[in-house]
């Protein structure tokens, strides 16, 4: 386990763990999302989404502002779906001891809720 990590699991309809998800909150008060993974058969259902979603809305309530990941860089259509969702790029970056770049990815929640605010007001 991830040291200082918390755990969030989702489940199907009959209460079997299908998913999993992680989050550690640095110093800074930036949170890290790791470890999103979805059993194979049912990827592609919704269950990453609303894992990510889920602990979008608890980041918010813990007023933190800044969600950050990482991922294989060569992982096109994860990259699309991370896109898809609000994150954008934010460094690509080689490790020696790693055989794949690592582009970190990020996603600024409290500019998100401002943005909807806005955007309902008018």
């Amino acid at each position: 386990m991830d040291h200082g990590a918390e755990y969030l699991m989702g489940t199907d309809e009959t209460g079997r763990g299908v998913c999993c998800i992680s989050l550690k909150v640095d110093e800074a008060g930036v949170a890290e999302l790791r470890r999103l993974a979805v059993i194979p058969a049912l990827q592609g259902k919704g269950y990453g989404r609303r894992l990510v979603e889920e602990l979008e809305r608890e980041c918010g309530r813990r007023a933190i502002g800044k969600i950050t990941l990482g991922i294989v860089s060569d992982h096109v259509e994860l990259h699309e779906w991370y896109l898809r969702a609000g994150y954008s790029d934010s460094a690509l970056v080689s490790f020696t001891h790693l055989p794949f770049k690592v582009q970190y990815m990020q996603k600024n929640l409290v500019t998100t809720a401002h943005a909807t605010l806005s955007a309902a007001a008018t």
